[in-house]
């Protein structure tokens, strides 16, 4: 029974008069109306009398019964603003359970998160919000040289490729990137060795070697050559997510002591580096401080061990590594991310680049560019694409990768991805579960209809959840809190309308939404 409530404080005559004036006390209405509040009219030894006093013995039974869930009913159905009890504490008292109601629900979604149950979840619709932003142009800084065909390229083919890039004016490049491995001859050994001697000269070209290959015999396990200069070398090791989804962007890792891959840098981020102290004048990153490293105006931030969507205990992290989310450029249709070129053409005396820029003064990487499981096995999952031909070649990774160092040092425009600290997304997580909260209890009614109308505005806020959280992540390069902020929004929901007690929902309604008769 419900505090500050008197039932004798009910005003007979005017719930009668409502009740007579409602025209639900006539004799084919009256029936029905039993139903509604919950009242057998075949108990009624006063069911066919005239209608005024059919109001009148019915109120005074259900005073008599002290059947105050009948009298509530009853209230609602003739539309009487009733003073039978203290609404304002009632109003108060279901307010503050709805409150109690989203912070236990917010604390249940976010132990969840912690837990690791909504990562795959969280993950998913960070992919589809990547795959949602809007479109950007190719890239200015990086280009690629791809190699097709199922046989690897020989010594002899790359050492041709390289040099006709390199030696020409009008297409040198500034770095050039090699994503192949060459630590074990491919062809005939003289020319393995006529391909390390061009690498010591030219001081441009950086290779590619594995710090944790599958096998100390595997491929790429080893530099080309074990002198090679620490700025000439850099690892192509990815930390893939579940269902080898590449999100991440490693930079550089601990000194592996029994790595014969003798560089800390990965690919990327040392061809990010030979670009920018090419520069006239050149940009040399500041030394490093415990939490961050800074080149030029740009701070780069480590992605911790439970940020963002990631918060799977099991998830492989290397917590010494130095690794951010990585801001893939978002394609155009029909356009290309970054100029692509054919390597078979750039070898032809008839190969033009469409625009000298693509190649003059760029990033230039080369490696194999199929998409055919069969002739790469260098393909990946990334949010743009799971399987067959959405994978993406490991040179156009790579390329992402260098391209987001870059435009993030020399463009204003394109920030690198970061997420909100932990207390950040606590509020707002517990905000939406207010919201939620909140139209619970606006539209908390045995009413159907009401409940669909209280549906429909959940339905419309996470549609208003969805396009903030894509603004977020398009706009301002922030990760929010999607899926856990939804499910708080629409668990709170539930819980609203099962846990406040029937009285207590009704009077607020009845109080709001029904206009007084008397």
């Amino acid at each position: 029974m419900l505090k500050n409530f008197d039932i004798e404080k009910i005003d007979t005559n005017k719930l009668a008069d409502c009740l007579e004036k409602s025209r639900r006390a006539s004799y084919s209405a009256r029936e029905a109306l039993c139903i509604e509040i919950g009242v057998n009219f075949n108990d009624l030894d006063f069911g066919q009398t005239a209608p005024r006093d059919f109001a009148i013995q019915l109120v005074a039974y259900l005073k008599q019964m002290r059947n105050t869930e009948a009298l509530l009913r009853l209230c609602q159905a003739i539309k009487y603003k009733t003073n039978i009890l203290n609404t304002g504490y009632l109003i108060r008292s279901s307010l503050l359970k709805v409150l109690l109601a989203t912070g236990s629900v917010t604390v249940l979604v976010l132990l969840l998160r912690f837990l690791g149950m909504l990562q795959v979840f969280e993950l998913g619709a960070f992919d589809f919000l990547m795959w949602l932003r809007p479109s950007e142009n190719q890239d200015s800084y990086v280009s690629i040289i791809g190699i097709t065909g199922g046989e690897e390229i020989s010594d002899k083919d790359l050492l041709q490729l390289i040099e006709y890039i390199n030696k020409n004016e009008n297409y040198k490049p500034s770095v050039i990137g090699l994503d192949i491995y060459r630590d074990k001859p491919t062809g005939a050994k003289e020319d393995h060795s006529n391909l390390v001697d061009y690498l010591k000269k030219n001081q441009n070209i950086v290779a590619t070697c594995l710090v944790d290959p599958e096998s100390e015999s595997a491929h790429g396990s080893k530099p080309p050559y074990p002198e090679i200069q620490e700025a000439q070398l850099g690892f192509t090791d990815v930390f893939p997510d579940d269902y080898d989804v590449i999100r991440r962007h490693l930079f550089f890792l601990p000194e592996q002591e029994d790595s014969p891959c003798n560089t800390v840098f990965s690919f990327s981020f040392q061809l990010a580096l030979n670009y920018l102290e090419s520069l006239d004048p050149p940009i040399i990153p500041e030394p490093p401080k415990e939490e961050y490293f800074k080149i030029k105006n740009t701070i780069f931030k480590p992605l911790g061990n439970r940020v963002g969507g990631y918060q799977n205990p099991d998830q492989q992290f290397t917590l010494d590594a130095f690794q951010m989310l990585l801001n893939y450029r978002s394609p155009k249709p029909g356009t290309p991310t970054f100029p692509t070129y054919n390597a078979s053409r750039v070898k032809g005396k008839l190969f033009k680049p469409s625009k000298i820029s693509d190649l003059k003064g760029h990033v230039v990487l080369i490696g194999y560019t199929s998409l055919d499981p069969n002739e790469n096995k260098d393909l990946h999952s990334t949010p743009y694409g799971y399987y067959g031909d959405k994978k993406m070649p490991g040179v156009l990774i790579h390329a992402h990768m260098v391209s987001q160092i870059l435009n993030a040092v020399l463009e204003e425009n394109r920030p690198l991805l970061s997420v909100w600290p932990w207390w950040l997304e606590t509020v707002w997580i517990w905000v939406w579960s207010l919201i939620g909260g909140g139209i619970a209890w606006r539209y908390c009614s045995f009413s159907q209809r009401q409940r669909l109308v209280g549906v429909a505005f959940i339905f419309l806020s996470l549609i208003v959840l969805g396009v903030f959280c894509w603004l977020f992540l398009g706009e301002l390069a922030i990760w929010v809190p999607l899926v856990p902020s939804a499910l708080a929004l629409i668990l709170v929901l539930f819980v609203v309308w099962e846990v406040i007690p029937y009285h207590e929902r009704i009077i607020p309604y009845i109080e709001i939404q029904v206009q007084s008769n008397r």
